[in-house]
């Protein structure tokens, strides 16, 4: 069955061939959705990443948008609020929210495990402490308030001078899928025994009752 969304281009002269979304096989249960703009994503950050699109979502529907499964096991792009709901009466840009999950801390387990992310992010060109790090950035203010001997942490750089694991988003990539869904609203009614409607498992909370 098909079911029409409509799609508006916020930049119609260059985003609909490079941006379109589609559908990978006739069986695929999601549509991908692809990143409008180069992005890079610091370890640890989180950021909004544009689709160039807006969406009429029909009436009694909702769009899910969750991770492609094999981005997530190649890299350490994370969908934090997965899956997120894009509610049918939302009518501007979907963005998808993507998070960094890579630690700079994880670098010695990756080195000892030969990690494939090792290749991914690239060599380790430099390591300088993260005094200096925030100091060349122009962020010294931030250095005197770190407690102890933190501003003395190494931090690591890659051959662009940016923080190694850092994830760089290129325009047209595909980031996550999105499931055109049906759903139901509640009609909220006050009972002074819920035990009279279906059936209780018992076990309490996070128990399945066996």
């Amino acid at each position: 069955m098909k079911i029409p969304l409509y799609l508006e281009w916020l930049h119609p002269e260059t985003d609909q061939d490079e941006l379109r979304p589609f559908y990978a096989s006739p069986a695929s249960a999601g549509f991908d959705l692809k990143a409008a703009a180069d992005l890079l994503i610091a370890p640890g950050a989180t950021v909004l990443v544009p689709t160039g699109l807006r969406m009429a979502i029909p009436e009694g529907y909702e769009l899910e948008i969750r991770p492609r499964s094999g981005l997530s096991l190649r890299s350490r792009l994370r969908l934090p609020n997965t899956p997120g709901t894009i509610d049918s009466d939302y009518r501007d840009e979907v963005k998808i929210l993507a998070y960094n999950s890579f630690s700079q801390a994880e670098i010695p387990a990756l080195l000892a495990a030969q990690s494939a992310l090792l290749q991914s992010f690239g060599k380790i060109a430099e390591c300088l402490p993260l005094r200096e790090y925030l100091e060349q950035r122009g962020q010294s203010e931030a250095v005197h308030s770190l407690p102890g001997k933190m501003a003395e942490l190494p931090v690591y750089l890659d051959e662009a001078g940016e923080l190694w694991g850092s994830l760089r988003i290129k325009r047209g990539e595909r980031l996550a899928q999105a499931l055109l869904k049906p759903v139901a609203q509640a009609e909220f009614k006050d009972s002074e025994d819920i035990s009279a409607f279906g059936e209780d498992r018992g076990g309490g909370f996070g128990h399945s009752g066996i």
